[in-house]
C-alpha cells in the first residue's frame, strides 16, 4: 500500500494493546523508515475508539485503506476488536494525509456492522465484480464475512453480511489433534487474490488454533493417561488464574502484607504442580514441527488455507 503516493510501497499495522495504528514508510530497494505513530489533526493518537478514556480501550485493531468518499486521496478503514469497522477520514491530500478527529463508524441495513464473532479484520475488493469495492473480514470465530457495497462511488452503503467460510467446529484452543489431522482454526484474518488466474478473486485464510497433540502411535493407557493429566492441567490453571488476580489485588495494600505473602505462596505451589504436571506429560506429547507447548499442554499452529471461486 502507498500510504503516501509517492511510489514507494509502505506498511501500515493496527495493533493488538494498546490498539493504536503504525506505519512504516518505504524508502525503496526492500528499506523501510523507522515506525510511526498515526496522529490525528489534532495531534491525538488514531484508535478504534478514541471516546474510551485509556487506549486499552482500543486494542485489537486492523486497517486498511482505501478512497472512502471519493476526493482522490485515501482514507483509514479501521476494523475493532469488538467487530465493528470504522472509517478516519483523510482532511489532507493524497500525498499529505492528515486524519480527522474522529471516527465514522460503518453501517450495513440501517445498523452498525457487527462482524459475527468479534474481530472485524477488512480487506477492501471488489468481490462480486460490480465495479464498487467491497468490505470483506475474517472473525475471531474463523468465519469469513463479505459485505457488498450497493453504493456509489463516494457514498458506500453495504448489505448486511454474507458468510463466504463458516466457521470451524470446535472452540478452537485444547483441541484433541492426532498427527497429520489438519483442520481450519480461529482467529481468521484474510487476503484477497485471484490465485488461479481464472479472472475471479479467492480466498487466503490466515489461522489460529491450540491443541492436544500426543504422541503419533500413543497406545491407549497413555493415551487415557495423558487425557487425566490434561483434564488435572485444566482445573489447576483456573487456580493459578484465580491465585494470580488474588495476588495482584492484595499486592501494594499496606493492611494486607501477610495476606499478600501467603496468596504468593499458594500462586508458587499451584505452579511448581503445573510443572511436575507438564514434565509428567512431556513424553506423552508430539514434538511436530513448528509447535509450542503451552502451560495447558496445548500447543499453538497456524496455517494459511486457500479457498478457490467455484
Amino acid at each position: 500500500m502507498d500510504y503516501d503516493g509517492d511510489g514507494h510501497d509502505d506498511l501500515i499495522s493496527g495493533s493488538y494493546d494498546p490498539g493504536t495504528f503504525h506505519l512504516f514508510r518505504g524508502l525503496g530497494k526492500g528499506k523501510f523508515a523507522a515506525r510511526e505513530t498515526l496522529m490525528d489533526r489534532a495531534g491525538k493518537t488514531v484508535l478504534t475508539n478514541p471516546e474510551v478514556a485509556e487506549a486499552v480501550g482500543s486494542f485489537g485493531s486492523w486497517v486498511a485503506m482505501v478512497d472512502w468518499d471519493d476526493d482522490e486521496d485515501l482514507d483509514l478503514v479501521l476494523g475493532s476488536f469488538e467487530g465493528q469497522v470504522k472509517v478516519r477520514l483523510n482532511e489532507g491530500t493524497r500525498t499529505a494525509p492528515v486524519w480527522a478527529a474522529g471516527n465514522v463508524t460503518v453501517q450495513a441495513d440501517g445498523e452498525d456492522i457487527l462482524v459475527p464473532g468479534h474481530h472485524f479484520t477488512p480487506v477492501i475488493a471488489d468481490w462480486d465484480d460490480d465495479g464498487l469495492w467491497d468490505l470483506l473480514s475474517g472473525s475471531d470465530e474463523g468465519s469469513v464475512w463479505w459485505y457488498r457495497n450497493i453504493g456509489v462511488l463516494g457514498d458506500p452503503k453495504f448489505m448486511p453480511g454474507q458468510m463466504l467460510v463458516t466457521a470451524p467446529e470446535g472452540f478452537g484452543y485444547d483441541e484433541w489433534v492426532e498427527d497429520g489431522q489438519l483442520d481450519p482454526g480461529i482467529r481468521s484474518q484474510i487476503a484477497v487474490s485471484d490465485w488461479n488466474g481464472d479472472g475471479r478473486l479467492d480466498l487466503l485464510v490466515g489461522d489460529f488454533r491450540t491443541a492436544i497433540c500426543p504422541k503419533k502411535d500413543l497406545g491407549a493407557e497413555d493415551t487415557a493417561r495423558l487425557r487425566r493429566i490434561h483434564e488435572k492441567m485444566g482445573t489447576l490453571n483456573s487456580r493459578i488464574y484465580d491465585a494470580e488476580d488474588e495476588e495482584r489485588a492484595l499486592r501494594g495494600k499496606k493492611d494486607a502484607l501477610d495476606e499478600a505473602r501467603a496468596a504468593r505462596s499458594r500462586l508458587i505451589a499451584l505452579e511448581a504442580e503445573s510443572k511436575k504436571l507438564m514434565e509428567l506429560a512431556r513424553p506423552l506429547m508430539s514434538d511436530g514441527d513448528g509447535m509450542r507447548l503451552g502451560a495447558n499442554l496445548s500447543r499453538s499452529y497456524g496455517f494459511v488455507w486457500l479457498y478457490l471461486r467455484r
